[in-house]
C-alpha cells in the first residue's frame, strides 16, 4: 500500500472515530458517569395554584458546573413530557452556584405540578458543564 493510501485510510478512520465520539459521547457519558444520583424527595407541601414545594437530598458525584435543571410532567395517557415551571426558593436571587461533590440537601423548590400522585407524574433532568465538548445531561428524578 502506498503512503498516500495509508494516509487517506488513517484520516478517514480518525474522522469516523471523532464523529462516533461526538454523536454518542453525551449519551454514554450520562449513562456511565452521571453528575447526580440517589435523589430522595423527603418532604412535599402543596401550596395551591397548581404548585408544590419539595425538599430533597441527592448525591453529587462529579465536580461539574451547574447549568440548568428542568422539571417535566409525564403525560401517561397521551405520552410525552410537558415542561413545568420551577423556582429555587432557597436562592437569594443570584445565579445558582455549583455544589461540591457529596451528599446534598436542597429545598424548598417550587414545582408547577399538583394533585394526587404529583411526584409520580414528575421527571427532572440536570445539565452541567463538565468539559468543553458538550453539556452533560443527567436524569435527576425519578
Amino acid at each position: 500500500m502506498s503512503a498516500l493510501v495509508r494516509l487517506i485510510y488513517s484520516t478517514c478512520a480518525v474522522i469516523l472515530l471523532m464523529m462516533l465520539v461526538l454523536v454518542n459521547g453525551p449519551a454514554v457519558e450520562s449513562w456511565l458517569y452521571p453528575v447526580t444520583s440517589n435523589v430522595d424527595v423527603y418532604k412535599v407541601e402543596p401550596v395551591g395554584n397548581g404548585k408544590i414545594k419539595i425538599w430533597l437530598t441527592f448525591e453529587k458525584n462529579r465536580t461539574c458546573t451547574f447549568v440548568d435543571i428542568g422539571f417535566y410532567e409525564v403525560d401517561k395517557e397521551h405520552g410525552g413530557l410537558r415542561r413545568v415551571p420551577f423556582k429555587l426558593l432557597e436562592d437569594d436571587g443570584e445565579e445558582p452556584i455549583s455544589r461540591p461533590e457529596g451528599t446534598q440537601s436542597a429545598g424548598p423548590w417550587l414545582v408547577g405540578v399538583s394533585g394526587e400522585g404529583a411526584l409520580k407524574r414528575l421527571a427532572a433532568t440536570t445539565r452541567h458543564k463538565c468539559h468543553p465538548l458538550w453539556d452533560t445531561v443527567t436524569k435527576f428524578y425519578p
